[in-house]
């Protein structure tokens, strides 16, 4: 080893660099053909909408033109913004027809007890509409006052009954549970007191 030349040494290792063998390679792209063909289909995307851009503000003066974005952006946020909201007005209508379905097998003692259970907590719009289905129960299974089915309204109840007491416990449930109208202690008292006497009225 000791006889070795320096300079040649030094000669070979830069023989072997020279030779391109150890230049660093590119990093593997598995996803490059994808890549590149989304980009060949966005791309003309990109370059309307610039040209739309351009167009706009070489059309008008810029603060013209800028209103005209903020009305689109305005447009885009607001049709956003009532799509959530129908969704959500949808999804509370459900769950409101979901909670007032009457069905012959309720128990309307316990319905009543969750009625009390809500009116406790302060949530008079659930009282309500809970004392109404028990109270449609007992008229059905109690008094025999008419037969219930799916779909009865509170129409055919009124005509059925023939009682100002039901058709004002029936205003206030039509208020609340479609109404948007919120319930107050006054409804839950009312609706305690005066659905026994519906039901005793209809027995006779």
């Amino acid at each position: 080893m000791s006889n070795l030349d320096p300079d040649q040494v030094r000669a070979a290792a830069r023989d072997v660099l020279d030779s391109g063998q150890f230049e660093p390679k590119a990093p593997p792209r598995p996803f490059k053909g994808l890549l590149d063909w989304l980009g060949d289909r966005i791309r003309p995307v990109g370059e309307w909408i610039a040209d739309v851009w351009n167009g706009l503000f070489d059309a008008v003066p810029a603060p013209l033109a800028w209103l005209v974005v903020a009305a689109i952006v305005a447009a885009a946020i607001g049709s956003v913004a009532l799509a959530v909201q129908r969704r959500g007005l949808r999804a509370d209508v459900a769950a409101r027809t979901a909670a007032d379905t009457v069905s012959r097998d309720d128990d309307p003692a316990e319905l009543e007890r969750r009625a009390a259970d809500a009116e406790r907590r302060g949530d008079h719009d659930l009282g309500v509409r809970l004392r109404f289905r028990a109270g449609l129960v007992r008229l059905d299974r109690d008094a025999s006052a008419f037969r219930y089915h799916a779909g009865l309204g509170t129409r055919e109840v009124r005509r059925a009954l023939r009682d100002e007491r039901f058709d004002s416990l029936a205003d206030t449930f039509d208020a609340v549970a479609y109404g948007n109208r919120d319930a107050d202690d006054d409804d839950s008292r009312t609706a305690r007191a005066e659905w026994p006497e519906v039901v005793r009225h209809a027995r006779r």
